[in-house]
């Protein structure tokens, strides 16, 4: 029906009805048998077996996380042909993070900073749970897993992700990130004279503070928190533009989401970003994204 159709028996509706679209493949497209290929090259022919130097429930975890899970789908990086360069946790590349639709699926190995290096077992079977925990919140493709899968696994399936997850090595060299408060103090005294200070102090500070600690589990913090850290600003960026989907875990809203701010300018929305990124934040790492104009944000505002 078209959008402006306000009964089923308005005339627009039956022109709609005239001329519904039909796929417009051409031949060579609609082969199947290239996936055959495909599939020989990338996916490999074994089936899912257990480590007999690990125990049942990290057995378990891997079960779940390689298999039915299918984490690495966002998690882990895409090769030339968009096929996953990583399948099981015998490769470093397995769960690394990768770029995907618009986000960033940040790294679930034990990176320090940008990984799950700083969360406990029982803080990640929280966040698959209730998708929330004192790290941050689940956002955009994540929010679908937070809403219609992870909550309903059992508490032994939750914990056997967690303990698996928790193996799994760091692939880059970070060290803990340190905060400090020299934003904070400048931002209250109104000192600090940088492009974002004045938008941060206006929309962002009420919920996330002058230290980008916020009020966890429900406002995520800013400080700390591995998106805002990554070297990658895709998510930081999109959901400063985008705003995020409210999670609902069986059935109960989360009481607070973030709202978008796609009506700004692309440098007012850079700027927002550049003071929440590492080197406004005081953290160890600083990815210069305060610098790049109104680049990054245009480019995720025309993905929408």
């Amino acid at each position: 029906m078209c959008r402006r159709c306000t009964t089923i028996s308005c005339a627009r509706w039956r022109r709609c009805t005239k001329s519904t679209n039909r796929a417009r493949f051409p031949v060579y497209l609609s082969l199947r048998w290239p996936l055959a290929i495909w599939n020989a090259l990338f996916v490999g022919g074994t089936d899912f077996t257990a480590n007999p130097q690990k125990d049942a429930q990290w057995n378990r975890g891997a079960y779940l996380v390689e298999g039915l899970g299918h984490c690495g789908a966002c998690h882990t990086p895409r090769g030339w042909a968009f096929d996953e360069k990583a399948l099981d946790a015998g490769s470093p590349s397995f769960l690394a993070g990768a770029n995907l639709d618009g986000w960033y699926a940040p790294s679930l190995r034990q990176d320090l900073a940008t990984g799950l290096g700083g969360w406990s077992q029982a803080e990640i079977v929280e966040f698959l749970k209730t998708g929330h925990n004192r790290h941050g919140s689940a956002y955009g493709s994540m929010r679908d897993v937070i809403n219609n899968s992870t909550p309903y696994l059992t508490d032994d399936d939750l914990g056997s992700i967690a303990v698996y997850l928790a193996s799994l090595p760091a692939s880059t060299t970070e060290k803990t990130p340190v905060p400090d408060d020299t934003t904070a103090k400048a931002l209250l005294a109104g000192t600090d004279a940088t492009p974002g200070a004045a938008i941060y102090a206006g929309q962002c500070q009420f919920c996330h503070k002058e230290t980008g600690a916020a009020a966890p589990p429900f406002l995520p913090p800013l400080a700390g928190n591995p998106t805002v850290l990554d070297k990658d600003p895709s998510s930081l960026i999109n959901i400063v533009l985008n705003g995020s989907a409210p999670l609902v875990v069986k059935g109960n809203p989360s009481p607070y989401r973030m709202p978008q701010y796609r009506a700004q300018t692309d440098r007012s929305a850079d700027r927002r970003c550049g003071h929440v990124h590492p080197q406004r934040l005081g953290q160890q790492r600083a990815a210069g994204l305060g610098q790049r104009g109104s680049g990054p944000a245009q480019k995720h505002r025309s993905r929408q």
